[in-house]
């Protein structure tokens, strides 16, 4: 006989589920709303509005599926563990205890080229400028980012086991080097999905676009954080196997 006193037993609502399976170690929803700032000119151009509000065409505004979204969060993420050990070690050489702005941007003249170093931190100067001057509490808001401020810093504290400190704006230009390089590596899968007339961004458009961009190819595949899962190979047919007239073409792409 059961015990009319005790209570009723509590039924997980849809809302708590969601909340409790919720992953806080990804951005696949941020990545989702970067690349939905892009979208298709009449001349087939790029048109990027940071902003990220919708759009008067939907119709030319880029997708992306869930394989390409996946691919990019392990990109990130593999990018921001390789920044972290480089700035804990620049840390422990100046014998200090707090990661700060200047350490992330040592780390970015050293695993960057030139030039995408160079446009990198014109983009911090503008993020740290316009988080001074803001007066809104969100973090991610008053920086004008996309990618949380909050979550990058909770994966930097991990990462660093509580061992050492973080400054206030280290988080704000951490999340600003992960949005710059989305950026980047949308903007060039994005030309690759014009050019096969297609408005959802895949796997093989990334691994097409990162083919393109030589400083930002070189940073991810150091890193090891491309995977390419779904993304097919690079396409390539070697002169040899060509017949006369083409591989004369091919041989003169070569040497232009």
């Amino acid at each position: 006989m059961t015990n009319p006193t005790t209570e009723p037993m509590q039924v997980e609502t849809a809302a708590h589920k969601r909340t409790r399976l919720r992953n806080y170690d990804k951005f696949d929803s941020f990545i989702v709303s970067i690349a939905k700032c892009f979208s298709q000119g009449k001349d087939n151009s790029i048109v990027f509005d940071g902003s990220g509000k919708a759009k008067a065409d939907e119709s030319k505004a880029f997708g992306l599926t869930r394989e390409a979204v996946r691919n990019l969060d392990s990109m990130l993420k593999s990018v921001l563990e390789r920044f972290i050990d480089e700035c804990m070690t620049l840390t422990r050489i100046a014998n200090s205890k707090t990661v700060g702005v200047r350490e992330l941007k040592t780390t970015v003249k050293l695993f960057m080229r030139k030039d995408l170093a160079m446009e990198t931190l014109d983009k911090i100067d503008k993020t740290i400028a316009t988080y001074t001057q803001a007066q809104t509490k969100n973090h991610t808001q008053r920086a004008g980012l996309h990618i949380p401020v909050r979550r990058v810093a909770n994966m930097i504290r991990t990462q660093c086991a509580n061992t050492l400190s973080l400054a206030k704006l280290a988080p704000v230009v951490a999340s600003c080097i992960l949005e710059h390089l989305c950026t980047s590596v949308l903007s060039e899968a994005c030309r690759v999905a014009i050019l096969m007339k297609r408005q959802r961004i895949t796997p093989q458009h990334l691994l097409l676009g990162l083919s393109q961009d030589d400083d930002v190819r070189q940073l991810f595949l150091g890193t090891g954080g491309f995977i390419g899962h779904h993304a097919g190979v690079v396409p390539y047919i070697a002169p040899e196997l060509l017949k006369k007239k083409q591989q004369r073409a091919a041989v003169v792409e070569a040497t232009a």
